[in-house]
């Protein structure tokens, strides 16, 4: 029997909060080494202390930046994911695929980077998905997914209310009714 209503997976907050708390301690850490003088840094070859200072500002921004966005989803209304029998619409990350129609998908694997899961989702025209995204490190970000991948969209569950296989599920019983024929609005 086909189901034909979306199922919406909002985002877990107690997730996000969790996610957020890890980033309190490497703030705070980077902040206390600049609290030295410049002078007492590690200095392993001349000018390294200058390289080090680079790394710990991107760093900084890096960390600061997930911060700002995980602040910013938790405040967000919109769900993480919808899973329709027209496709997916994916807001589940700051480099999220957006509205992804079934016909689009090529192919859907699962993979792990660095213990984290993720549903990698391949896809006819990636350049369109990754064209649509706003800044350049968004865009870089799929890019290099695509690359080593093959997937510009990849969809993890760490930032929504299920487990990764409950998702992995859902996205791939509905992309097989999909290519079945047993959705009917596609």
């Amino acid at each position: 029997m086909t189901d034909h209503h979306p199922i919406v997976l909002k985002r877990s907050k107690s997730k996000l909060i969790g996610i957020l708390t890890g980033m309190f301690p490497l703030i705070y850490s980077v902040s206390t080494l600049f609290q030295k003088p410049f002078n007492q840094w590690p200095n392993f070859f001349p000018g390294s202390n200058y390289l080090f200072l680079g790394f710990l500002l991107l760093f900084l921004v890096l960390v600061v930046a997930v911060s700002v966005y995980v602040v910013r989803t938790l405040l967000s209304k919109t769900p993480g994911l919808v899973v329709s029998d027209a496709g997916i619409l994916d807001d589940s990350s700051a480099v999220s695929g957006g509205f992804i129609p079934w016909s689009d998908i090529i192919e859907i694997n699962a993979r792990s980077i660095f213990g984290q899961h993720y549903l990698g989702i391949q896809v006819h025209n990636p350049d369109e998905y990754i064209n649509r995204k706003k800044t350049w490190l968004q865009r870089f970000l799929m890019r290099r997914n695509h690359r080593q991948f093959k997937a510009v969209i990849s969809i993890s569950a760490s930032s929504l209310r299920i487990s990764h296989e409950e998702l992995e599920d859902l996205i791939k019983r509905r992309f097989e009714h999909y290519k079945t024929g047993h959705l009917k609005y596609t």
